[in-house]
């Protein structure tokens, strides 16, 4: 069972939780599978083989957790846990960073029954999830507190707007190969209304119960991101609606606000914010928390969303439509 931790001496962060598993590999015997310690920190989980870092992932990178409901086909008591992670690797001649979907799988199997690793495995699912959750609560306007008297992480709940006439007039079709897949793998509840005229995102923001979602998505150009935000201020509870994380999917033809917003964040030593589908941020992972996908292309972005609140004057100055991208 997974236990807390004490503090390595060559440790900068503090365990949180600690146990040991088997790193899952392509292998026919599982003799042959490496045993190592898994270690939930304050800002990644790291496997060790022998004190030996054998690889770490970021929670800033991660995006969610899958775990296989029944027993691994070389140990009918071991129970397989996968983190999916956007981590930024370098890529081709001249080693240029772009984020990759990467899964590292670990086996639980220090329980004498398959039903108490699996209890086990979600345990660390749920660990990993508020971690997640916690390090990007100033991305979700929420407090440590919340977090503390919150037994169960639920799933994100995301409003996303898709303008399917914006640049290329490709935002649906990427929005469902590329985007979609990654919330579901963040286990990612959404509502996904797809405009068909001017101001219809306006008109939907203005009267939408924001009680009943995390964040708002928008896969269009700059000018559904103008709607949102003038329906947003024109809300009577402007104040606190503004406050809501707004998370980019640039596929319109122009997309200076997301270009302008990743700029600015690398600036700041954000980079983190710009990388996976579309120019999400695997904080989105965090943001998504357990369930990030959203994280991934929504919820880098969703720092966007501040930036979002940030520009409710520029909303209101620059109209758009719905059609125009």
């Amino acid at each position: 069972m997974a236990t807390p931790g004490n503090q390595p001496s060559s440790a900068t962060c503090t365990d949180i939780l600690r146990c040991s598993v088997v790193e899952f590999s392509v292998s026919s015997s599982w003799d042959m599978m490496p045993k190592c310690d898994l270690v939930l920190r304050d800002t990644d989980v790291v496997c060790t083989v022998k004190k030996t870092v054998k690889c770490k992932i970021k929670l800033e990178d991660f995006v969610g957790i899958s775990i296989v409901q029944k027993p691994h086909p070389l140990n009918p008591l071991a129970c397989q846990m996968d983190i999916h992670s956007y981590p930024l690797v370098a890529v081709g001649l001249f080693a240029k960073t772009s984020r990759r979907l990467t899964t590292t799988s670990f086996c639980f199997y220090q329980e004498p029954t398959f039903r108490e690793n699996l209890y086990a495995a979600v345990q660390w699912k749920k660990a990993i999830t508020k971690q997640c959750r916690r390090t990007m609560r100033k991305v979700f306007c929420c407090e440590e507190s919340d977090l503390e008297q919150t037994a169960e992480v639920t799933p994100l709940q995301l409003l996303i707007f898709i303008n399917p006439f914006g640049g290329p007039g490709k935002a649906q079709q990427l929005f469902e190969e590329q985007v979609l897949p990654m919330f579901n793998m963040a286990e990612v509840q959404s509502t996904i209304v797809v405009t068909k005229r001017q101001n219809h995102a306006r008109d939907v923001v203005k009267s939408y119960d924001f009680s009943t979602i995390d964040g708002i998505v928008v896969s269009s150009g700059d000018g559904l991101i103008f709607e949102v935000v003038n329906g947003i201020m024109e809300r009577a509870d402007w104040e606190t609606a503004i406050r809501k994380p707004i998370g980019i999917l640039p596929t319109g033809s122009g997309n200076g606000i997301s270009a302008s917003l990743l700029h600015e964040s690398e600036k700041k030593g954000g980079g983190s914010i710009g990388g996976s589908s579309g120019g999400g941020s695997a904080t989105a992972g965090s943001a998504g928390g357990g369930s990030a996908a959203a994280g991934s292309a929504g919820g880098g972005s969703a720092a966007a969303g501040s930036a979002g609140g940030g520009s409710g004057a520029a909303g209101s100055a620059g109209g758009g439509s719905g059609a125009d991208g």
